[in-house]
């Protein structure tokens, strides 16, 4: 009778504090998707109903855990992003970043909008039996804040990365394109001036258009929708908490309001036994393995030929192996040392003891996978936020990055020799991996406590900052600045003329010593100048952004919430979603979007290309928001009164997602698979900085010139230009789709009470975050699983240790250029090591037989095996984070977007070398691989820095699900808003106050003009 009380009792008290969480994460990425699965899975298990609108379904339609179920969107995601990739730029090329950006931001509004028209979405919103307690909405989908508009329930935002654009300035962190910059900037440490202005031109060129996007992004959701919407400004408000998949340390630890929530690692997978045949090269290679993979956007096998040659050709050159993720059958100039694959278990690979390095294009993810496993890294960014990626590799100083522009085969050479022989390498993603997992809760328990947080407060608005999706005019009280400096203008005059009755005949000229320092002065202000109904919007196409969110989706649907998932790679099959969790599949639409939309349209790991780049991804992600909204099933989300939800999850760096907080008016938080998306800190009000604190798109960050800090700035400014400058247009497009008015960013951002970020604050170097910014870094850190048999073999049978590499799934390895692929297997066919490929075709051109290549590699539990030496990795955020996990040093070679930042990270922190691309050449990449495996140095880095990032008082999903059911208790989390969450420049900056001290000086100085001409007068 005892047990059957106490059993009673514990069930009631479950089912109270369980809510009905939608997830919505339109992005058809499975890098977006699958960092949010632990999150949405693990919602589910601790009981929440989980229900998550997803391109890419975890599970089968009819085998979904207890709690969850996912709505397919890939079809219709995936199809829209398919014709709005990469491909449209020249490889790597840094210039494009600004074009890139705003491309995302129109695809990804596009996407939201599509998914949206999907029949089991319209049956959520049309269905007024169906509702919410909570909102998970993808972040990096602006128009997926609709969803809290329709469903009126608090909204956490998600995100697979790090903060999206505006997300920063709507949870009111404080930003700063220098200190803290986006995504998008590709130069963030140590910039001249010159790179500091660059940085700032792209930040503000791509806020522009992410801006500007908002009216045609409202205008289209509200065609879909056929209803009238708010304003982004309103829509942002909704959003109570963000949650973003980046370690503070990627971001540099910029102040985040406590409503924003990092999730870095929470997508983390547990590590698995390699396939028997990986296993086997890895184990077997006694001279260690280079591991190259430029993600699943990124293709190999799409990289110029003549790049591709210096791959090989340089690996031909190396005393180790080397495992290529190649996308076809065959790579031009394979060296036997060089084995290929379509496909490797990167995480699991990079996990390996004989991956000594790890040459990626800078992917958030493959650089968190890199990091986990303590390899050091070589980047080459190619897309988006590679090079800020890689940029962040450098920085920590756990790899080096190269730009496939200008990439030769003594650059890749000399960087993997440096890598392999400098032992500092991995000593430092060794220290980065142990700083990063140095946490109270891990990123999963943590993302899913903040969700259940929101959910328990019924929002948790109190949490947002004051300046949260404040414009830069009220940020810096424009209207103060303005009236003091007219103050001290008329002052001015009115001395002036006082003493001009007396004085008349003395002139002066002011001394050289006191301009100066009244410009000074004047330069110094203006420069200081219960269980919920969760709805997870996780729009991005990639299965790095989904994989991310589904361990907190899941969580909260075990923890009772109903959680709804609109995702573009479903955890589970439609029928087959766990308790309490539903996925609203948007793969298709998604990914054919963002197929069209990858980083096979730019030249290689070409830096110039990250402004084209970001502008690209910021107008597919608004697509891609779009085209999700058309989805009958999100359309039925919306439409149906009888479904409501408690709280929105959004991914961060979808704004256009952010059209969901009106259309549930309910608390939102942002979550991110990597870190903070473009103008996430500024929204959560955490202080931001493009040169100490870039986001995620610069690509290099420390001990940079003042030329470099220009070029920075330049680019910094000019995607955040873009990003601004995309908000009319994504508004009014999601205006059209929801055939409502909706607000403009500056209230939808308003909406977001919390942001999730999947990144360890080492990894942004500390960048001190408000506390509605929550770090979920790890939070979908997957449990370490048993090799495939055929890769245990191989890895534990070399007696040379393993190279792996992989550039993830966007840079496919099968797609670098020719010459590029020649270089690695020349330089493999030269190491004393195995390699690890993660090769996308059955052939590796010139591959040498200690190459083992696969299209895949289980890269988590990969590079937990102690014969992984050496990660190569393009930068991908969530492959650093793997390696640092399995504290393998890393070869960063950044190929896009944000890969050039994590790669900077890595050589930051000392635990990997940087290679670009471009200049790769085979001594390059030899260096590097020698270096990182001869300098023991890099190992113990990646370890101490695994180490520290793991010290957490709670695990990631932990955190971001308490967070949420925070936002979810307190019905919306505005309380945690930093003081300048959502302020624009002008507001953070104070512009009136410092027009009004600027006046004053003025005041004085003439005062002091017409007092010494009267003294002179007098004599």
């Amino acid at each position: 009778m005892r047990k059957v009380i106490v059993t009673f009792i514990f069930t009631l008290i479950i089912n109270i504090n369980c809510f009905k969480i939608l997830v919505v994460i339109p992005m058809p990425a499975i890098s977006h998707q699958s960092v949010f699965r632990p999150l949405t899975q693990d919602l589910a298990k601790r009981g929440h109903k989980v229900t998550v609108i997803t391109a890419y379904p975890a599970f089968a339609k009819d085998n979904c855990p207890k709690n969850l179920k996912e709505i397919d969107v890939h079809d219709v995601s995936c199809n829209l992003w398919r014709k709005n990739t990469i491909n449209d730029y020249e490889f790597g090329k840094r210039e494009n970043i600004i074009d890139q950006s705003y491309d995302i931001l129109k695809v990804v509004t596009n996407t939201v909008a599509l998914q949206l028209k999907v029949k089991e979405i319209q049956d959520l919103i049309t269905n007024h039996e169906i509702d919410f307690d909570l909102l998970l909405i993808e972040s990096c989908t602006r128009a997926a804040l609709v969803y809290s508009d329709i469903f009126k329930v608090p909204v956490v935002q998600i995100s697979s990365f790090g903060m999206w654009l505006g997300v920063d300035e709507n949870m009111g962190a404080p930003s700063h394109p220098i200190l803290y910059p986006n995504t998008f900037h590709q130069i963030m440490y140590n910039m001249s001036l010159w790179e500091k202005l660059y940085e700032l031109y792209k930040h503000w060129l791509i806020k522009m258009n992410f801006d500007a996007m908002e009216s045609m992004e409202i205008a289209t959701l509200q065609n879909i929708l056929a209803i009238k919407l708010p304003n982004y400004n309103v829509l942002k408000n909704n959003v109570d908490m963000s949650f973003i998949n980046t370690h503070p340390l990627w971001i540099d630890n910029q102040p985040l309001p406590i409503n924003i929530i990092s999730t870095w690692g929470m997508h983390k997978k547990p590590q698995k036994e390699l396939p028997q045949d990986l296993k086997t090269y890895l184990d077997s290679s006694t001279r260690g393995v280079i591991y190259v993979s430029f993600g699943s956007i990124t293709l190999s096998s799409n990289l110029p030929p003549e790049k591709v040659e210096i791959f090989t050709r340089v690996f031909a050159q190396l005393q180790c192996d080397i495992l290529w993720k190649w996308e076809t059958d065959e790579l031009p100039g394979k060296s036997p040392n060089i084995k290929i694959s379509k496909w490797f278990p990167q995480s699991d690979l990079l996990q390996h003891p004989n991956i000594k390095l790890f040459i990626t294009q800078g992917g958030l993810q493959s650089l968190e996978e890199a990091i986990n496993a303590g390899v050091p890294l070589i980047g080459i960014p190619v897309y988006a936020d590679q090079w800020y990626n890689v940029e962040k590799i450098v920085h920590r100083k756990i790899g080096i990055q190269l730009e496939f522009p200008e990439l030769q085969e003594e650059h890749l050479k000399r960087a993997i020799e440096t890598l392999l022989n400098d032992t500092s390498y991995r000593q430092n993603v060794l220290k980065l991996r142990r700083i990063m997992s140095d946490q109270l809760q891990n990123s999963l328990d943590r993302a899913v406590w903040w969700i259940e947080h929101v959910g328990r407060q019924d929002g948790s608005k109190y949490l947002r900052a004051p300046a949260a999706n404040m414009s830069w005019i009220e940020y810096y009280d424009v209207q103060l600045v303005l009236i003091m400096i007219t103050c001290i203008a008329v002052l001015i005059l009115v001395f002036r003329l006082l003493l001009n009755m007396f004085w008349s005949l003395l002139t002066i000229t002011i001394n050289l010593e006191m301009l100066k320092l009244i410009v000074t002065v004047i330069c110094a202000v203006i420069i200081n100048i219960n269980c919920f109904k969760i709805l997870a919007v996780i729009p991005i196409p990639a299965i790095s952004h989904q994989s991310v969110f589904r361990p907190l989706t899941q969580e909260l649907a075990k923890r009772g919430h109903k959680v709804t998932v609109i995702t573009a790679y479903p955890a589970f099959s439609k029928d087959n979603c766990p308790k309490n969790l539903k996925e609203i599949d948007v793969h298709d639409v998604s990914c054919n979007l963002w197929r069209k939309n990858t980083i096979n349209d730019y030249e290689f790991g070409k830096r110039e290309n990250i402004i084209d780049q970001t502008y690209d991804l910021l107008k597919v992600q608004t697509k891609t928001v779009t085209l999700q909204l058309k989805i009958k099933e999100i359309q039925d989300l919306i439409t149906n009164h009888e479904i409501d939800f408690d709280l929105l999850l959004i991914e961060s760096c979808t704004r256009a997602a952010l059209v969901y907080s009106d259309i549930f008016k309910v608390p939102v938080v942002q979550i991110s698979s990597f870190g903070m998306w473009l103008g996430v800190d500024e929204n959560m009000g955490a202080p931001s900085h493009p040169i100490l604190y870039p986001n995620i798109f610069h690509q290099t960050m420390y001990n940079m010139s003042l030329w470099e800090k220009l070029n920075e700035l330049y680019k910094h400014w000019f995607i955040k230009m873009n990003y601004d400058g995309l908000e009319s247009m994504e508004i009014a497009t999601i205006q059209n789709i929801l055939e409502k008015k909706l607000p403009n960013y500056n209230v939808l951002k308003n909406n977001v009470d919390m942001s999730f970020i999947n990144i360890h604050p080492l990894w942004i170097d500390n960048q001190p975050l408000p506390i509605n910014v929550i770090s979920t870094w790890g939070m979908h850190k997957k449990i370490q699983k048993e090799l495939p048999q055929d890769l245990k073999t191989y890895l534990d049978s070399s007696t040379r240790g393993v190279i792996y590499m992989s550039f993830g799934s966007s840079a496919l390895s099968s797609n670098l250029p020719p010459e590029k692929v020649e270089i690695f297997t020349r330089v493999f066919a030269q190491l004393q090591c195995d390699i690890l490929w993660k090769w996308e075709t059955d052939e590796l051109p010139g591959k040498p037989p200690n190459i083992k290549i696969s299209k895949w590699f289980p890269q988590s539990d990969l590079l937990q095996h102690p014969n992984i030496k050496l990660f190569i990795t393009q930068g991908g955020l969530q492959s650093l984070e793997e390696a640092i996990h399995a504290g393998v040093p890393l070869i960063g070679i950044p190929v896009y977007a944000d890969q050039w930042y994590n790669v900077e990270k890595i050589v930051y922190r000392k635990i990997g070398i940087q290679l670009e691309f471009p200049e790769l050449q085979e001594e390059h990449l030899k260096r590097a691989i020698e270096t990182l495996l001869n300098d023991t140095s890099y190992r113990q880095n990646v370890l101490k820095l695994r180490r520290i990032m793991s010290d957490q008082l709670q695990n990631s999903l932990d955190r971001a699900v308490w967070w949420i059911e925070h936002v979810g208790r307190q019905d919306g989390a505005k309380y945690l808003r930093a003081p300048a969450a959502n302020m624009s420049w002008i507001e953070y900056y104070d512009v009136q106050l410092v027009l009004i001290l600027i006046a004053c000086i003025a005041v004085l100085i003439l005062l002091f003009r017409l007092l010494t001409e009267d003294s002179r007068v007098l004599d």
